[in-house]
């Protein structure tokens, strides 16, 4: 991903609007790219901020900021396992027939 392909998502990113192989690739260049990931954090601050001042909520910005990373790293990393698990139970399931249709497994 470049620059300008990651500048382009970010509001896209603060809102939650950006599918998981994006966000895999966001998140890979925004914490690389230190220009980006100051963009970022600006655009975090101001989506978020005024959202939660609309709302009258407190915003610990560094915390919220860092929080909000976390979960999405933790979700691509979730939904990898994820997609590696379902893979693996269809290999395992089409073992299982091609067993049972050789007669080698039987119920």
């Amino acid at each position: 991903m470049d620059c300008k392909t990651a500048r382009a998502q970010i509001k896209d990113y603060v809102e939650g609007r950006l599918e998981l192989g994006s966000i895999r690739s966001f998140l890979n260049h925004v914490n690389n790219c230190e220009d980006c990931m100051f963009e970022l954090q600006t655009g975090y601050l101001v989506y978020e901020g005024i959202k939660r001042m609309d709302r009258g909520d407190y915003f610990d910005f560094e915390k919220d900021f860092e929080a909000r990373m976390k979960k999405s790293r933790n979700f691509v990393v979730l939904a990898s396992r994820a997609k590696f698990g379902l893979i693996l139970l269809v290999f395992l399931a089409s073992l299982g027939l091609v067993f049972y249709g050789l007669g080698i497994f039987t119920l």
